[in-house]
This record gives structure tokens, sequence and C-alpha cells, in this order.
């Protein structure tokens, strides 16, 4: 019996670098045998990733197109909010005619401020292309792998207008600086002519779209101007135009107007609602179809898997067998030097072990 404390044989070392030479050669054997499989596999996988890159994109893109939708949609439920509190304006003036009050300078105020931060909702925030801006743009994006496009079309929620009047200049009311200008060119040449919201505007008359009102009519020297009322997009107007919400004429005019511009957003909301439905769903379609390909390349994976276990399954049969029978040898040439023991010195002896085995 040989123990760790027994010499190492010429017979011993032998056996050990024929078994390492055989482990060397069927661990070359595995190594090669994986990499065949696994280049035969990657090319498959390949195939799929190919098939599923321009699903990935329909996905990035439907990704962002429901998000840029729902941030519009967002912006237009802030401007039916805003539009609440422009009702309330008027219902609180009314409130106070009832009353027998007779200051609605803050009412009208509020008013002015309220219809500009509708419009500044609409024109100045989000990201780009602003859909409710005055560029209208159309939004496309991807939605299949042959590079097929969804739209929305934007639509302008700002509420411009202006009075043209008989001599062919322009008034326009610059919201910021809460004032209707003069322009003798609409926007080049601007005048010094303006009439303030709160107090320096007073409707005089309106037929249709012919409007007269005063300008400055507080002041030594008031101006009156007929024109033509041309309204855009939304078409609220300040609240000068509405009597500064101190009459029940002009209070039934701003209602009417407001009740249209809750319709106009209404259809809006809807029409967004829509179309984040539609790219919700070209969402779930590609994110179906790449969880297919996923499922594909994952089962491919599963079948690589199998195919290297089975070849080295095989390999380890063949080696084992291998060194079984090596093993064999080894022992058998050990069994023929034990028999011929005392005539080991023997140099016939020791030719017939080599020769026998």
């Amino acid at each position: 019996m040989v123990t760790v404390l027994d010499a190492l044989t010429r017979s011993d070392v032998e056996s050990a670098n024929v078994l390492a030479r055989l482990q060397e050669n069927f661990q070359a054997q595995a190594e090669q045998r994986a990499r065949v499989i696994g280049n035969e596999f990657q090319s498959r996988t390949n195939s799929v990733e190919l098939r599923a890159a321009p699903w990935r994109d329909v996905k990035d893109a439907t990704d962002e197109a429901t998000s840029k939708l729902s941030e519009t949609l967002g912006r237009v439920r802030r401007m039916k909010e805003n539009l609440d509190g422009l009702v309330k304006q008027v219902v609180e003036a009314g409130r106070l005619a009832e009353a027998g009050e007779t200051q609605f300078d803050v009412r009208a105020a509020l008013f002015n401020s309220l219809v500009r931060g509708l419009v500044n909702i609409a024109e100045d925030g989000g990201s780009r292309p602003n859909l409710l801006g005055p560029a209208e743009p159309t939004y496309r994006y991807q939605i299949d792998a042959n590079g097929a496009e969804a739209s929305v079309r934007g639509a302008h929620l700002g509420s411009d207008y202006r009075v043209v009047d008989t001599n062919g200049d322009w008034w326009v009311p610059d919201r910021d600086a809460r004032h209707l200008k003069k322009y003798d060119s609409f926007p080049d040449t601007p005048t010094n002519e303006v009439g303030a919201f709160e107090d320096g505007l007073r409707l005089d008359s309106l037929v249709d779209t012919t409007i007269t009102f005063t300008v400055g009519p507080n002041t030594g020297s008031p101006q009156s101007v007929t024109g033509e009322l041309v309204r855009d997009d939304l078409g609220l107007i300040d609240a000068w135009y509405y009597d500064s919400l101190e009459t029940a004429d002009g209070r039934a005019r701003a209602l009417e107007d407001l009740d249209d511009v809750r319709t106009a957003l209404n259809l809006e909301i809807g029409r967004y609602e829509t179309a984040i439905s539609v790219a919700q769903f070209y969402n779930q379609r590609a994110i179906a179809t790449l969880d297919g390909y996923s499922s594909e390349t994952n089962e491919l994976l599963l079948q690589q898997a199998a195919e290297v276990q089975k070849a080295q399954d095989e390999l380890t049969r063949q080696f084992q067998a291998t060194t079984s029978t090596v093993g064999q040898g080894l022992a058998l040439r050990t069994d023929y030097a034990n028999l011929f023991a005392p005539f080991i010195g023997n140099k016939f002896a020791s030719s017939l072990i080599d020769l026998l085995v």
C-alpha cells in the first residue's frame, strides 16, 4: 500500500504525466466544443437581436410620446383649472352688484391676471415642440419596426385678439404690460398710444364684430376708436371688453366666452386622452413583441447550455473510459513488476515486462 510517506517511483511519475496529458487533451476538446456550440448559438441569438432592435426603438419612441402627450394634457387641465378661477371672478362680481357694491377693480384685475396665466400655460410652458403654442407643430413618433409613424397635430390654445381701426391701425394687447397698444403696422411700427386694461379703456358699443371703445376715458383727452374686432384661438378678451365686470351685459358676455373656452378645452382634453391611449397601445405592442424576442433568446440560451452540457458529459465519459484503460495498463505493469521482482536485476526480465505491458 502506497502512502504519502513513500518515495515516488519512476512508474508513479510516468503515470501522473500520462493522466495529466490526458486531462489537458480532454479539457482542450471540451473548450473547443463549447466554442463551436457558442458560435452557432451566437449567430442565432444575433438574428433575434437584429429583429428586436427596431422594436426597441418603437418602445423608446412610444415611451417618449406617452410622456410628451401626458405633459401636454396636464397643461390643458391646468388651463381648465385657471378657467374655473375666471368664472369665479365673474360670479363674485355679480354678487357684488347684487349687494350694491361698486368696487369691481379687484375682480377685473384678477380676471386679467388669470387670462394672462391661462395664455402663459399654453405658450410658455412644456417641452418642445410645444403642441399648445402658436406654431401648432405636428408631433410624430415611430409605431412599428418598419418605420411607420403616428402623428398628433398641435392646436394653439392662446387667446389673441386685435382691433383693426378705420385707419387700418392695429390695437393689440400686451398682457405683460397690461395694456392695449396701437401699431401703425404690426409688429414693426408700434406707437406710444396705449390704453391700460384697468382704467384706460372703456367699451362703448359692440355690434357683431364692429366695436367702438374709448382710450383714456378718465383723462382730459379721451380718444374714441372704432374698428373690427378679430379674435384668434380661444378668443378670450381682457376684462375691459366685458365692461370690467361692472354690468350684467358685460358679465353675460364674459360667461358666454368662458363657456366657449371650456368647450374648446374639453375637446382638447378628449383629443389628448385619445392620443395617449393610442401611444400606450403601440407601446404595449412593442413591449409584448420584445418580450417574445426575449423569451426566444432565453430559450436559445437554455438550448446552448444543454448542448454544452451534453458535449461535456460525453467527453467526460470518454475521459473516464480512457483513464480507466490507462490505469489498468499501469496497474498491470505494476503486477508484472511485482511478479518478476526476484529477477528485477535481470536485463531479460526487465525487457520482458516492457514487452508484455
